[in-house]
């Protein structure tokens, strides 16, 4: 019931679309490409922040925002780690 179109970057929910920013869909691709592999803390600062820092208080915030646009759990949080998809 979930879907992403790749090519318009669009995620759908029983065909409603739900409204994304730029940086919950480069989150989506990055969760999407390595979908068995936990994404680490560094690795989203890198690829989701790309030259700013990111502090602890900053991806706590974008990923329960991330969260609550979401309408299925689809995040697993691996602790002290980072996250991955749930599968």
């Amino acid at each position: 019931e979930l879907y992403f179109d790749i090519k318009s970057y669009t995620l759908f929910y029983k065909y409603k679309e739900i409204h994304l920013r730029k940086k919950d869909i480069d989150f989506i691709l990055l969760l999407n490409k390595n979908a068995n592999i936990v994404l680490t803390y560094d690795l989203l600062e890198e690829y989701l922040w790309k030259d700013k820092v990111m502090s602890t208080n900053a991806l706590k915030t974008f990923i329960k925002e991330f969260r609550h646009k979401m309408p299925i759990d689809i995040l697993q949080n691996i602790p002290q780690i980072g996250y991955k998809l749930k599968i």
